[in-house]
């Protein structure tokens, strides 16, 4: 047993060696471009690494205000698991992965704002990213289902609870259970998406859309975000309590002071320093 899992510990070091994931960064903001696309960006353990060890340091990066994933590959921002790997996963092997691998606690856990830019494919986990995101825009064409039970399976980054919140218990039930694939404008119908652009100059759209969140106050963006997921996650009552606690605060921030100021005295607020 020892030996089997050193083994698959030397596997897992020879593979962080290779990387899956492209970044950039434009003023505050901090880009992920999932690039595997001979894979169509299929969610191996070597991305899913990759992406939740990028989203873990630009949560705690102070100079980074909003996270864009995005897809360097044409048809697909993501098309699920890499079901090749599912053939030799041992439950000696799901246990290491466990501890390296909690992309679902990365996205959960992060404090700044993400924005999904969705185009061609996204299927099973790779809609399960995106459903995990605090906004998805839509490109034209885009095919979005979680077709796991076709494997057998069910959703497993989060995809069951996260679709039903979003779209209802029918809707997610029929979605889940058929395994069929919608299209963005079904999506959107759905409440799946905030829009849908164009295939020409969507990403530089998606930044540009991003750079208008950039613009506000970090501390006011953390503490909205907090409060907009206390929604679901709580009950009514105790999410207005929990408002009410991120509320308070931020009258005594810089960036509280800069807005009232530039509002004052009719100008735009610079919250770079805040």
């Amino acid at each position: 047993m020892a030996d089997r899992l050193q083994k698959l510990q030397q596997e897992l070091s020879q593979n962080q060696q290779k990387t899956e994931l492209e970044f950039a960064d434009e003023g505050r903001i901090g880009i992920i471009y999932l690039n595997s696309p001979k894979e169509l960006n299929a969610l191996s353990d070597q991305m899913r690494y990759e992406i939740s060890t990028k989203i873990n340091a630009l949560s705690q990066n102070d100079q980074v205000k909003v996270i864009v994933i995005l897809s360097k590959c044409e048809k697909a921002f993501c098309a699920g698991a890499n079901i090749k790997e599912f053939s030799d996963l041992t439950y000696e092997k799901q246990n290491i992965q466990d501890k390296f691998y909690n992309l679902d606690r990365a996205l959960s856990d992060c404090v700044k704002p993400i924005v999904a830019g969705v185009n061609g494919y996204a299927l099973g986990g790779g809609l399960e990213v995106a459903l995990a995101c605090d906004i998805i825009i839509l490109q034209e064409g885009a095919k979005l289902g979680l077709p796991e039970l076709s494997l057998g399976l069910i959703p497993g980054l989060g995809g069951n609870i996260r679709l039903t919140n979003q779209i209802g218990q029918y809707n997610a039930s029929r979605l889940i259970l058929s395994g069929e694939m919608i299209s963005a404008e079904k999506a959107l119908h759905l409440g799946l998406g905030t829009e849908i652009l164009k295939k020409e100059n969507f990403q530089e759209n998606v930044i540009n859309f991003a750079k208008k969140i950039s613009a506000k106050s970090m501390t006011a963006l953390i503490a909205a975000k907090k409060s907009i997921l206390s929604a679901q996650e709580q009950g009514l009552s105790q999410a207005i309590k929990t408002e009410r606690q991120l509320f308070n605060p931020l009258f005594y921030t810089q960036g509280k002071q800069e807005g009232v100021d530039a509002f004052l005295n009719k100008r735009k607020p610079n919250f770079n320093k805040c």
